[in-house]
């Protein structure tokens, strides 16, 4: 019964029903009076005189009636069972009804995320994509701007790291960082005064496999450094992948070209280049 607050005869009809034993429905309220005009806006129904925050439905309710009876809603609130279904009593409670005014609907603010822990900056970082392209160019004695190396670069220029900070690499990165490596080590392979320059000799020779190992190690790992990869892991590293190339009792021409390069491109493309 909502007379008094419309001033006239007049009355919500809502269906109501116990859903199970955790809840009940209440839907598709109707609103009956002789008179016409009724503002009516933000329903919500109270339990035992507290308002629950979920299931309502009806807080959307913005209109003035205008003939009557009037659905005013043809949706159901579930609302759930407070004391038990002997006990519990229901209310409406309304911002706007007739002429009379309520109190707007109160809706606490969620609460703020709870703050992710300080994670300290990395004392490492990586080279940018210009620093890695000069590295590896200071390194292997090979000119940057010599053709290949130039459209080599341009085009993984936005596939190289943007910026120093390690947890923004990825896969597509560290692909781009190797590509870039290998045309560098190509390079030298190709040319056989610049592969014997760099190596003491375009092959491999069987006996001292080690010795590809140690040049690159010299070359490009440096000696003396506060921080760097142990020269014997290395060494077993190169060696195994000597092995695994096919060169394993030493190798010339073409399959040792092919094998020095690879070698040459691990070491260069490695993390010892790469990280700052």
């Amino acid at each position: 019964d909502v007379a008094q607050a419309v001033g006239a005869p007049a009355y919500i009809d809502m269906q109501a029903a116990q859903l199970d034993a955790m809840a009940y429905v209440l839907a598709q309220p109707v609103f009956v009076s002789d008179t016409t005009g009724v503002a009516i806006k933000n329903i919500r129904i109270a339990v035992n005189d507290n308002i629950p925050v979920a299931a309502q439905v009806f807080r959307r309710i913005d209109t003035t009636v205008l003939q009557s009876p009037v659905q005013l809603s043809p949706l159901g609130a579930v609302i759930p069972v407070d004391m038990g279904s002997e006990m519990d009593q229901f209310h409406l409670e309304f911002e706007v009804l007739g002429a009379q005014m309520g109190e707007a609907e109160q809706i606490a603010p969620p609460s703020p995320p709870v703050p992710l822990p300080d994670t300290p900056d990395s004392d490492a970082g990586i080279r940018t994509f210009s620093q890695i392209n000069d590295t590896m160019a200071d390194l292997t004695g090979v000119d940057p701007n010599s053709q290949v190396i130039r459209d080599r670069f341009a085009d993984l220029r936005d596939s190289l790291p943007p910026t120093a900070d390690l947890l923004s690499v990825g896969a597509a990165q560290q692909i781009a960082i190797h590509r870039l490596a290998k045309t560098y080590c190509g390079v030298i392979v190709t040319d056989n005064a610049a592969c014997t320059d760099f190596f003491g000799a375009c092959a491999v020779d069987g006996a001292d496999k080690a010795q590809v190992s140690d040049t690159l190690y010299d070359r490009f790992l440096g000696v003396n450094l506060a921080t760097q990869p142990d020269r014997a892991d290395v060494a077993t590293e190169i060696v195994s992948l000597i092995d695994d190339l096919g060169c394993a009792n030493g190798c010339t021409g073409v399959a040792a070209e092919t094998t020095l390069q690879a070698a040459c491109t691990a070491v260069l493309s490695s993390g010892a280049v790469t990280l700052n």
